[in-house]
């Protein structure tokens, strides 16, 4: 009996692990593929849902997120607004192992889907001064400049880092290689060394067609605190007349 006993407890205690929800913690931008998500958040490990600006045009502040590994975006109120009470506006399952993982969330809600592909955003993956080309065509995109031309393979992205100085200008011919080869989009990008750029390759319609979408993100600089006294110029700084 107490051999049975033990059996039945650890029997339990196996499903019980089995049922605890995956912990993950990650630093988390988003941004929406269509139209601004207003009234909406994200749903803590408290089970509360927190604002966020879920915007097509600029990325969110930067979420510092722990907890449940599936990331639900969730109304702020209504009967979907907190865990079990239907299923979230989308979700994402964030990477198992050690984080926090650095990712950019791209929030696009559609019936039978979850709602939200990522993008890699760890050091190194989109640094500043670079773009970072999505194409999200069934079909490859070639990006032709004047000096180099760059493949991006269906569903595939790479990374270009424009090959002018500071505040020139770079330019890329969008080709898509849908059957013939088509020249869809011309890009003019002022490039800045503070700044990095999403640019997402989108279908638009039959044989071949796309469009343009970018979003781009400043560094932030640290400003000088009010009490420190800045050093007098030496007369080698000063502007040529």
């Amino acid at each position: 009996m107490r051999s049975e006993l033990l059996t039945l407890g650890l029997a339990l205690a196996a499903v019980c692990h089995g049922q605890a929800p995956r912990k993950a913690e990650a630093s988390l931008l988003l941004l929406s593929g269509g139209e601004y998500i207003a009234d909406h958040g994200y749903l803590d490990a408290s089970g509360k849902v927190r604002a966020v600006d879920i915007s097509p045009d600029l990325l969110s502040e930067r979420i510092a997120y722990s907890g449940p590994a599936r990331f639900e975006i969730r109304p702020l109120e209504g009967p979907r607004s907190k865990r079990d009470d239907g299923p979230p506006l989308a979700w994402y399952d964030l990477p198992a192992g050690p984080g926090p993982h650095r990712l950019i969330l791209l929030v696009n809600p559609r019936p039978g889907s979850p709602g939200i592909s990522a993008v890699n955003d760890e050091p190194g993956a989109l640094p500043y001064g670079s773009i970072r080309f999505l194409n999200l065509c069934p079909y490859p995109v070639e990006l032709a400049g004047e000096r180099n031309r760059f493949s991006v393979k269906a569903r595939g992205s790479t990374v270009v880092r424009p090959d002018v100085k500071d505040g020139q200008y770079f330019d890329l011919d969008v080709i898509t290689q849908d059957g013939e080869p088509r020249t869809v989009f011309h890009i003019r990008h002022f490039h800045m060394v503070d700044a990095r750029t999403l640019c997402f390759i989108e279908p638009d319609g039959p044989e071949g067609q796309a469009r343009i979408k970018s979003v781009e993100e400043r560094a932030i600089k640290a400003p000088i605190p009010k009490n420190v006294t800045r050093p007098p110029k030496e007369s080698g700084d000063e502007p040529q007349r």
